[in-house]
C-alpha cells in the first residue's frame, strides 16, 4: 500500500451583494465555508527539511518585520530603542 497524507482545505467564499439583498441577512451570516479532503501520496510532498526551512525562513521574516515596526525583539523578549516606549508591568 502506498503511503499518503490526508490534507484538509477550507475555502471561505463571500456571497455576492445581490444575495445579501435577497436574503435580508447580513453578509457575515451568509458567508459559506467549503471544506474538502485530499489524499496526497508522500512521494509528491517536499522533503521534511525543505518544509522546515521554508517555515523557518517565513518565521524569521515575520520576526524581523515585527521588530522593525514595533522596536521589540520577540526572540529575546526585550524592548529596543525606537518609536515606541516599552514599560514592564509589575504583576
Amino acid at each position: 500500500m502506498q503511503n499518503s497524507v490526508k490534507l484538509k482545505y477550507h475555502l471561505y467564499r463571500k456571497p455576492r451583494s445581490d444575495i445579501k439583498v435577497r436574503s435580508g441577512l447580513p453578509e457575515k451570516m451568509i458567508t459559506t465555508v467549503i471544506s474538502s479532503y485530499r489524499t496526497v501520496p508522500t512521494e509528491k510532498l517536499p522533503p521534511e527539511d525543505e518544509i522546515e526551512e521554508f517555515f523557518a525562513s517565513a518565521e524569521k521574516e515575520l520576526q524581523k518585520r515585527f521588530k522593525d515596526k514595533y522596536n521589540y525583539d520577540t526572540v529575546n523578549d526585550t524592548p529596543l530603542e525606537g518609536r515606541f516606549e516599552w514599560i514592564e508591568l509589575k504583576q
